[in-house]
């Protein structure tokens, strides 16, 4: 599976070099975060960081290049970076579903649980039943409702139909 993912990076690291285009350089980013989430590997952080900051500079009046930078500071753990992010995202026209998202995101890292679980029961049939349940459950368990967790995580198992992200 690695090995797909990382012919899949060469191939949007090609599509990006060439084009300079911001949906180019945002699935690359998606794509070393997935790897990132298996590997472990700094270097993909990194890579995102200078990615992220090429795309804002690069697209400053694209709130795709803005929520990209987003997702990476909230990665990088600084809370504050990536919701000035989220406020610039917004302002100049980001869908308030993904900034949502993202800011439940931030929440859930800084241990608000009950407002991120809130943020995502309320954005509920906006991402793919399997990931939208798994981060319901991810919440839930957080707050100690072990039953309700598992019964969406089952849930959550009976939506899955892919075997890839990308």
């Amino acid at each position: 599976t690695l090995s797909n993912l990382d012919l899949q990076l060469s191939g949007l690291r090609h599509w990006y070099a060439r084009t300079r285009r911001v949906d180019a350089g945002v699935q690359m980013m998606h794509g070393l975060l997935s790897r990132y989430s298996v590997s472990a590997r700094d270097a993909d952080l990194d890579d995102v960081e200078v990615l992220t900051c090429a795309l804002v500079q690069q697209a400053p009046e694209d709130p795709r290049a803005w929520m990209a930078r987003a997702e990476a500071s909230a990665m990088r753990h600084r809370p504050a970076d990536a919701e000035q992010a989220l406020l610039t995202a917004s302002a100049i026209g980001a869908p308030p579903v993904e900034v949502a998202e993202v800011r439940a995101d931030l929440m859930e890292a800084v241990g608000e649980h009950r407002a991120a679980l809130d943020i995502r029961i309320a954005n509920s049939g906006t991402l793919p039943p399997a990931q939208q349940l798994s981060r319901i459950a991810c919440c839930q368990l957080a707050l100690g409702a072990h039953h309700e967790a598992v019964a969406t995580f089952a849930s959550a198992i009976r939506h899955y139909a892919g075997a890839s992200p990308l």
